[in-house]
């Protein structure tokens, strides 16, 4: 996935390319940084997406897009509940 890494450290999945380390986030509260937290996931989502070679796509490839997706769904419904 071209020098992408995805950090699970601490519940949020970053797209870090060449970085080490986790970055740390304040919870959110107000809607509008709810939203654009959002907009963010699913921006990464699509750039990995994009940057995806199906010819050597790998299973494991294939997880971590849907663990993306999963937990940005987990993220809306903590969202929802603040």
């Amino acid at each position: 996935m071209k020098n992408v890494e995805i950090d699970f450290a601490i519940g949020y999945h970053l797209i870090v390319e060449k970085r080490k380390g986790p970055l740390l986030m304040k919870p959110i509260n107000d809607k509008e940084s709810q939203v654009s937290y959002l907009k963010e996931r699913l921006n990464i989502f699509l750039e990995v997406l994009d940057s995806i070679d199906p010819a050597e796509t790998e299973l494991e490839d294939i997880d971590r897009l849907l663990q993306m997706i999963d937990d940005i769904e987990v993220k809306c419904e903590q969202f929802k509940s603040r």
